[in-house]
């Protein structure tokens, strides 16, 4: 078994750390073009051993605890991005609006951990590669929301009236991949239910409304906050609610 696993590790990140290191001596304008064939093999490697390695499934507990503290290291990434965007001495307006901006992530991080300790895909991870690829998109998510809630506080501190169409489009880009991801992990584990799905829509459609429409940063912000944490309530009872079922069987 561990000949098996490590084979298909050792031929595909070999290959791409061979294709790193010759980097080295290549001229410079090549680098990049060698970075993306290198990165290339090294992410497809558990996708083309996918038949090797499903036999042998990974630990459905180690898995998800370190992939998930990696997710709660990105997000208090996300969060450092918005604490650098509050001035040093926040006016009391400054701070009820990097509070409410506080709420989305709080949010995001109550949903995660929900998730994650119902453990409903624990029993579903073979190989793990759908698993651990799906963070790929939901970090990067966690990391823009970060950065878009930044400047939208930093645009409050310069008394902006407006936020501009750029910056809705992208905290809106980001809440909503978070959103279907959350909902592609949650498809992992059973098909989504008519009230799962409801909820998921509910997510996406308030957000797209108040991004798209609403141009004042402080009234975005708190319709925005309200929808997150309305639809973390949502989301976190009815993981809950599974996690129930999923034990019941074995009670």
């Amino acid at each position: 078994m561990a000949r098996m696993v490590t084979t298909v590790y050792l031929i595909g990140f070999g290959s791409g750390w061979l294709i790193w290191l010759l980097s080295l001596a290549a001229p410079t304008e090549l680098r990049p073009v060698l970075w993306v064939i290198a990165m290339v093999i090294e992410l497809s490697t558990p996708w083309v051993g996918m038949r090797w390695l499903n036999r042998w499934p990974v630990d459905n507990r180690h898995l998800p605890e370190r992939i998930g503290q990696f997710t709660i290291i990105v997000l208090g990434s996300a969060l450092a991005s918005l604490l650098f965007a509050v001035p040093d001495h926040p006016p009391p307006h400054m701070i009820l609006t990097a509070a409410m901006a506080f709420l989305i992530p709080a949010a995001v991080w109550w949903v995660y951990t929900t998730f994650v300790t119902t453990r409903l895909t624990q029993s579903r991870l073979r190989g793990g590669q759908a698993y651990s690829y799906l963070h790929i998109p939901l970090g990067g998510a966690l990391l823009l929301l970060g950065w878009a809630l930044g400047q939208v506080v930093r645009l409050v501190d310069d008394n902006a009236n407006r936020l501009p169409l750029e910056l809705r489009l992208l905290l809106g880009a980001a809440m909503v991949i978070w959103t279907v991801c959350g909902l592609a992990l949650y498809w992992l584990w059973t098909r989504p239910s008519a009230t799962r799905l409801a909820i998921a829509a509910y997510g996406v459609v308030s957000v797209c409304l108040i991004t798209t429409t609403v141009h004042q940063p402080r009234l975005m912000l708190s319709l925005l906050s309200l929808a997150v944490v309305g639809y973390a309530v949502l989301l976190s009872r009815r993981l809950a609610r599974a996690g129930q079922e999923m034990k019941t069987p074995e009670g």
